[in-house]
């Protein structure tokens, strides 16, 4: 799969936080692997909520987080490339 361009940051339980980025050069595929990885994490965390302290509870909307932002990076890679290969055949370019 492709490499794509990062999102900068991502805000974590609506604060924005400096210790997390997605890394410029990740493959969609690794991207997606992660955040499969931080989905089934936050889904087995939140699998009894009434067992959720105030921390676990911030832990599952911080991995959910991480997980949109590897996935919007995704996302925006591929409306990237699809805008750049209209522009290339509107140009004449194949």
């Amino acid at each position: 799969m492709s490499e794509n361009t990062p999102l900068p940051l991502f805000s974590a339980a609506g604060y924005p936080a400096d210790f997390f980025s997605v890394r410029q050069g990740i493959s969609n595929e690794s991207a997606l692997d992660g955040a499969s990885m931080f989905l089934d994490t936050a889904i087995s965390l939140a699998s009894n909520p009434e067992e959720l302290d105030v921390n676990a509870i911030f832990a599952v909307r911080h991995l959910a987080e991480m997980a949109k932002a590897l996935v919007d990076t995704v996302v925006n890679s591929f409306i990237e490339a699809r805008r750049e290969a209209v522009q290339t055949v509107a140009e004449g370019g194949q």
